[in-house]
């Protein structure tokens, strides 16, 4: 019954990592395209882009590397160790992308730009992958 209730935690931390993006997609895309222009809209899904290639390297492989080497440490002080570094590189990554995400709303509130909710809503999200990313090894 315990390895079942892993099982059943270790599916559910990666599942809603999995589905936290799309399920945003499919939420805002109605709402997207009510709202933008077609030029707004355009920049939306450059800025999105961006921000996933942004967010793959600003996770460094962190999630692949702890999986990788949390199970080949000796006891479980060097794995609470290896996992407060790998929390702690992932929250200075996120706090690095927050930073730049602040700016680019402030320069578009700065420009009057329409685009600043969609702004707001793909910072979300790109943070949401960003924290679902770091909480799922501990779920596991």
């Amino acid at each position: 019954m315990i390895g079942l209730r892993t099982l059943f935690r270790s599916t559910m931390a990666y599942s809603i990592n999995t589905l936290v993006g799309p399920l945003f997609t499919i939420v805002l895309t109605p709402i997207y395209a009510r709202v933008l222009t077609q030029a707004d809209y355009g920049a939306l899904e450059t800025i999105e882009a961006l921000g996933t290639v942004l967010l793959t390297i600003g996770m460094l492989g962190l999630r692949t590397a702890l999986g990788v080497f949390l199970r080949d440490q000796p006891d479980e002080q060097t794995r609470l160790r290896l996992i407060s570094t790998v929390m702690t590189l992932a929250a200075g990554c996120a706090a690095l992308l927050a930073a730049a995400a602040l700016l680019e709303v402030l320069a578009y509130v700065a420009t009057e730009a329409t685009l600043v909710g969609a702004e707001i809503t793909a910072a979300a999200s790109g943070f949401a992958q960003v924290a679902a990313d770091a909480i799922a090894p501990l779920l596991a």
